[in-house]
């Protein structure tokens, strides 16, 4: 699964993901004006190849990317990076969670980065974790971690995507997907959360 952000800027930008060849560290983007694609040139301090990352615009840092997992399905990636001006920069991960499948968005009113659900290992055990990344600038500060209290992410389905709905400030998933004796069920069912 490929990651992918919006740059207000007027691009969105896409990496990784897998081919058939294995895993793809290539980064695209989007230009929906022209409706144009196009591969952006490799830099010394590129991401490795990883699956199922996750991306957000950070007003001042670009569209950060997050974890994932290394295309082998060996290893959950902790580190993050961020797209900006057409080149990625390593961003500093301390403390940030080991995460792949999740969700991310950027919480303006608080100025800090949203990283929810998805896996914590490669055993696809679900993350009932709510994650938070403060920026001052475009600089990452301190990660702080509040853990579900309430159990609405214990009825999440592992893999769902969320979106932070401004107004009322809860979480809405939608979809998910659990593994079944080899057979990956996904579902269509939305969720909303404090």
């Amino acid at each position: 699964m490929v990651t992918t952000a919006y740059d207000p800027s007027g691009t969105h930008v896409l990496f990784g993901g897998r081919g058939q060849g294995g895993g793809l560290d290539d980064t695209w983007t989007f230009n929906p004006k022209a409706m144009t694609w196009k591969m952006q040139a490799r830099q010394p301090d590129w991401p490795q190849e990883r699956n199922r990352a996750g991306a957000a615009y950070v007003p001042g840092a670009g569209v950060v990317l997050l974890g994932g997992q290394d295309y082998r399905g060996t290893a959950v990636l902790c580190d993050m990076f961020a797209w900006q001006g057409g080149i990625w920069t390593r961003m500093d991960a301390s403390g940030a969670p080991c995460l792949h499948s999740h969700s991310m968005t950027w919480d303006d009113a608080n100025k800090r980065l949203v990283v929810t659900g998805g896996y914590v290992d490669t055993n696809d055990t679900g993350n009932l974790v709510t994650y938070y990344l403060a920026f001052e600038g475009g600089v990452p500060g301190k990660w702080s971690a509040d853990p579900d209290k309430a159990g609405c992410y214990a009825t999440l389905h592992a893999g769902a995507r969320m979106a932070l709905d401004l107004p009322s400030r809860k979480k809405v998933f939608f979809g998910g997907e659990k593994n079944v004796d080899g057979v990956v069920v996904r579902y269509g069912d939305t969720t909303i959360c404090d």
